[in-house]
């Protein structure tokens, strides 16, 4: 998938948390562990990976950027 797509996805998957992306790089100020679990399951669900229990860290929602990377990773990961 074009990282401009996933780009799309993200900033509307944020939306849906009323996480304004384009005005924060750091995200991470919005996000509760609440928060961080929906949208980890939400990109489960919309880009078909497995996110790993080793994998759970606030690191991957610190920013948009972060999370598009994450999911590029595990998309290639995937195969």
């Amino acid at each position: 998938m074009d990282k401009s797509l996933i780009g799309e996805k993200v900033d509307a998957l944020l939306q849906e948390f009323n996480i304004d992306v384009e005005n924060e790089d750091d995200i991470s100020d919005y996000i509760d562990s609440l928060i961080f679990m929906q949208i980890i399951l939400e990109l489960e669900d919309s880009f078909n990976i497995t996110v790993k229990d080793e994998e759970l860290d606030y690191n991957i929602v610190l920013s948009k950027e972060t999370i598009i990377d994450f999911i590029i990773q595990k998309q290639l990961e995937r195969g």
